[in-house]
C-alpha cells in the first residue's frame, strides 16, 4: 500500500478550532493560519467537511508543487457523488491548460487525458526495453524474451478506470476528543512494471506479462491546510504538497471531521 504523508507544523490553538483546508490570504500562500473569517470562504459559503465534500462531486489536482500556471497535473480524482472516486492520468497539461475550463469541461476530457497517459507510460516502458535489451545483449532471458516484451507493449489495450469505493480514517489527539489527521484510501490504477532494470523480462519470461491497469491502495493523510495559491481566475486550496482543488460558489472550503462523525474509522 502507497502512503502519501504530509507533515506540518500544527499548532493546539490551530486544532481546537478543526482547522479549514482553505484560508482567507489574499493572493498567495499562507501556510499553517486558519481561516477565522466566521468560517466561511471568500465566496462566503460556509466550509463543509471532508466527508461531505468526497461524498459530493469533487475535482482534485495531482502534482508536485503548489498550482501555478507551469506546474504539471500529474493526475485527477474525480469524486463521483456516490461514495466513489474515479483516478485519471494527466500527461503534458498545467495549470495553465485548465484555467478557461468549468468543472463539466475538465470531467469530459478526463478519459481522453487518461489515454493520452497510458500511451505515454507504454511508450516509456517500450524505449526502456529497447535501452536495457541494447546494454544487456547476449543475455539469455533478453534474448529469449524480447519480442515477448515488445508485442505485449505493442498489443495493450487502454482501458477506462474504474471507480473505486474510498475509506476515511480519524486519528484523535492525545485528549482523544479532536481530530488530529484525517485519512482517505482508495484504490486506484498503475502500470507496475519497469524496463529500465529488466524486471519486465523476467516477468516475460515466467508467462506473467499482461499489460494493463494494475488496481493498489494509496492513502493520503491530511494534517494542515497548505494554503491557498490564485492561478488565473482560479483558486486552489491545497490540502497536502501534492493535492488541491477549487474553490468557488458551488465548492467551498473543506474541514475535518469530528471524532464522532458517522461512517468514518477512528484510530
Amino acid at each position: 500500500m502507497k502512503r502519501r504523508k504530509i507533515f506540518t507544523a500544527v499548532t493546539t490553538v490551530a486544532m481546537s478550532l478543526l482547522l479549514t483546508f482553505s484560508l482567507t490570504a489574499c493572493g498567495g500562500k499562507d501556510s499553517g493560519t486558519a481561516n477565522t473569517n466566521g468560517g466561511k470562504t471568500e465566496s462566503g459559503n460556509e466550509p463543509i467537511s471532508l466527508s461531505q465534500a468526497v461524498n459530493q462531486k469533487q475535482i482534485w489536482f495531482e502534482s508536485n508543487g503548489t498550482p501555478g500556471k507551469d506546474e504539471s497535473i500529474s493526475k485527477i480524482l474525480l469524486f463521483n457523488g456516490d461514495g466513489t472516486v474515479t483516478t485519471y492520468g494527466v500527461v503534458n497539461k498545467t495549470f495553465a491548460d485548465i484555467k478557461d475550463m468549468s468543472y463539466d469541461d475538465i470531467e469530459s476530457k478526463l478519459e481522453e487525458w487518461d489515454k493520452e497517459y497510458f500511451e505515454f507510460q507504454i511508450n516509456a516502458l517500450r524505449n526502456d526495453a529497447k535501452q536495457y535489451a541494447e546494454d544487456a545483449a547476449g543475455e539469455p532471458t533478453i534474448d529469449k524474451n524480447y519480442n515477448v516484451v515488445m508485442d505485449a507493449l505493442d498489443s495493450a489495450k487502454y482501458e477506462v478506470p474504474v471507480a473505486k469505493e474510498f475509506k476515511l480514517h480519524i486519528e484523535t489527539d492525545d485528549s482523544g476528543n479532536n481530530t488530529k489527521q484525517e485519512s482517505i484510501s482508495f484504490e486506484r490504477p498503475t502500470l507496475p512494471y519497469a524496463a529500465h532494470n529488466g524486471d519486465i523480462f523476467v516477468m516475460a519470461d515466467s508467462g506473467d506479462l499482461n499489460i494493463e491497469w494494475k488496481y493498489s491502495e494509496t492513502t493520503y493523510d491530511f494534517e494542515i491546510v497548505m494554503g491557498r495559491t490564485t492561478v488565473y481566475d482560479k483558486e486552489y486550496v491545497s490540502l497536502s504538497e501534492d493535492l488541491h482543488y477549487i474553490v468557488d460558489d458551488e465548492h467551498p472550503s473543506i474541514t475535518f471531521d469530528t471524532p464522532d462523525t458517522e461512517g468514518i474509522e477512528v484510530d
